[in-house]
């Protein structure tokens, strides 16, 4: 089995943090009702596609959708997109070990913006390939196939955490080695011992230049 080289991450609900309890509290929602307009997200389905603005797809929204307008209008996005700005770190702390990091994510062009801004996208991340882009949406074959190869990646050097059980299954599917992201800990546990050898490594390299010094 090769060394993992590369992992990629899903955004949603992973690099940006579950806004489930800030959105329930908003609007005082049970998790019942939270549930249902939750399955009422294809709406923006075309905005993800990269075929219409967000706000596009609200044009003909009825009232019953006012949550929905809320969750995904960009002026509510310091609410509803919180960024996980620990998995970031561990993020920093993998690239210094020199492991490439990639995005694989269904967004729309807007919210990818928001967040590609707030997270460094440019100088943190080697790459990726997010849904409007390519007008394909996960766990479609073919969106896998496009980050594989346009950026040369091995699949036996490669992990992915999603927070999607599809998305996860149809990559394990593919045979990439993919992981549910329930928590930073799926992350920090992975790579556990390579932290361990990695810190070992660096507390060496300073008492050897102590020694030298003295």
């Amino acid at each position: 089995m090769k060394k993992i080289k590369n992992i990629v991450f899903d955004i949603g609900g992973v690099i940006v943090e579950n806004s489930e309890n800030a959105i329930k509290t908003k609007f005082n929602l049970t998790n019942d009702e939270f549930m249902e307009i939750k399955k009422s997200g294809y709406i923006i389905k075309p905005s993800l596609l990269g075929e219409k603005s967000i706000l596009d797809c609200f044009k003909d929204l009825n009232s019953k959708d006012e949550m929905l307008e809320y969750i995904f209008n960009p002026v509510n996005y310091d609410v509803t997109i919180p960024i996980n700005y620990d998995l970031l770190a561990i993020i920093d702390d993998l690239k210094l070990k020199e492991y490439k990091i990639y995005v694989l994510s269904n967004m729309s062009q807007e919210t990818f913006d928001y967040i590609a801004k707030r997270i460094d996208y440019n100088n943190r991340f080697d790459g990726g390939i997010i849904s409007f882009q390519v007008h394909l949406l996960k766990p479609n074959k073919k969106i896998f196939d496009m980050l594989f190869e346009k950026y040369n990646l091995d699949i036996e050097e490669t992990i992915y955490f999603d927070d999607n059980i599809i998305n996860v299954e149809k990559g394990n599917l593919l045979g990439i080695e993919s992981i549910l992201f329930l928590n930073n800990e799926c992350v920090t546990d992975y790579f556990k011992k390579e932290f361990e050898e990695y810190e070992k490594r660096n507390i060496h390299k300073y008492q050897t230049r102590v020694y030298k010094k003295d």
